[in-house]
């Protein structure tokens, strides 16, 4: 049994492994996909407001995410929301992809406004703070994505269900990790590159998909 429970143990890493890197690159995969099909009119205020927000993303992801330690556990987190987009998408490309960071990106915004909400730490007006940027960061996520939620939702009620009822449960699980209101024990070392890296590939994922709805029209 103990030799059970310690391979159990090392499989639920490497799961929470591979959830770490999922997440990091759900904003450049999603980004990629609406900009390549849609456009973005304003594209400076999304590089610059972007960058701060998927840097945020990312930090509150490796630094503040006590991923569970239970292989079951483990695999629900890591596959609760890619099963409601793929209910909501039913498996339709970019489609996909856009749906996954709707319901994994805002839950998680959602999840630190709710924390801060709910927190008696730090202080007050950083709290407040922390609600208002978290709101900004859904705010420029719906600016960004709304042309296509727009299509998407025109004639398709149930997608918006599944996706509504990915958001929720995913901000009740992101609020469950995040509420250690802990430092998760990491490599530093990683966690700076983790960061830079995937701020550079959503940078990249931007102008490509800008340039290849260019090159469209």
């Amino acid at each position: 049994m103990p030799k059970l429970d310690f391979q159990a143990e090392r499989w639920a890493q490497r799961i929470n492994r591979l959830h770490l890197i999922y997440l990091g690159l759900l904003p450049s995969l999603a980004t990629f996909a609406v900009l390549r099909t849609h456009g973005y009119r304003w594209m400076f205020p999304l590089f610059i407001g972007g960058v701060a927000m998927v840097g945020v993303l990312l930090a509150e992801i490796f630094a503040h995410t006590r991923l569970p330690d239970s292989l079951p556990t483990s695999l629900l987190v890591l596959l609760d929301g890619p099963v409601l987009a793929l209910l909501a998408t039913r498996g339709r490309g970019f489609a996909f992809a856009i749906d996954s960071f709707l319901v994994e990106g805002l839950a998680v915004w959602l999840g630190i406004a709710a924390l801060a909400l709910v927190s008696d730490l730090p202080t007050p007006w950083q709290r407040n703070a922390s609600v208002v940027i978290m709101l900004i960061a859904v705010g420029l996520s719906l600016s960004l994505f709304w042309p296509y939620l727009r299509i998407t939702f025109e004639d398709r009620w149930f997608k918006l269900v599944w996706l509504a009822i990915g958001v929720i449960e995913g901000t009740v699980v992101r609020f469950r990790l995040l509420r250690t209101e802990e430092i998760v024990p990491r490599d530093g070392d990683f966690q700076i590159l983790y960061i830079a890296l995937l701020t550079m590939a959503w940078v990249a994922a931007m102008i490509l998909g800008k340039v290849w709805y260019d090159m469209e029209l």
